[in-house]
C-alpha cells in the first residue's frame, strides 16, 4: 500500500496479491484439485480454487491487475509447473 500512496494515488483502500495460473488444457475437476493440491498451493500457508476464464470480483469500484511476462522472455514457474505436471503424470 506504501508504494502506492507513494506514486500519490491516495484513494486506494485496500489491495490484495493473488497468485493466478491460466493452466491451457482440457482437465478434470479432479486433476485441477490435484494440480492445485500437490504442485500449486502451500497447504500450510495458502488456499486454492479453480473455475473457469470468469471474472469473480463484482464489486463496485473494484479491478483486478495482472502483470505477466513479455513476450519471449522466460517464465521460471511455468518451466517448473510443467515439470510438475509431468511428474504428476498429467499430460498437457
Amino acid at each position: 500500500m506504501e508504494d502506492i500512496a507513494d506514486l500519490g494515488i491516495k484513494s486506494v483502500s485496500a489491495a490484495k496479491v493473488t497468485d493466478i495460473y491460466y493452466l491451457d488444457a482440457k482437465l478434470t475437476p479432479k486433476q485441477l484439485d490435484l494440480i492445485c493440491r500437490e504442485l500449486l498451493a502451500d497447504p500450510v500457508t495458502q488456499n486454492y480454487s479453480f473455475d473457469s476464464l470468469q471474472t469473480k470480483t463484482k464489486k463496485a469500484n473494484a479491478h483486478i491487475i495482472e502483470v505477466a511476462y513479455k513476450a519471449g522472455v522466460v517464465d521460471p514457474v511455468e518451466e517448473t509447473v510443467m515439470i510438475g505436471l509431468r511428474d504428476l503424470g498429467i499430460k498437457v
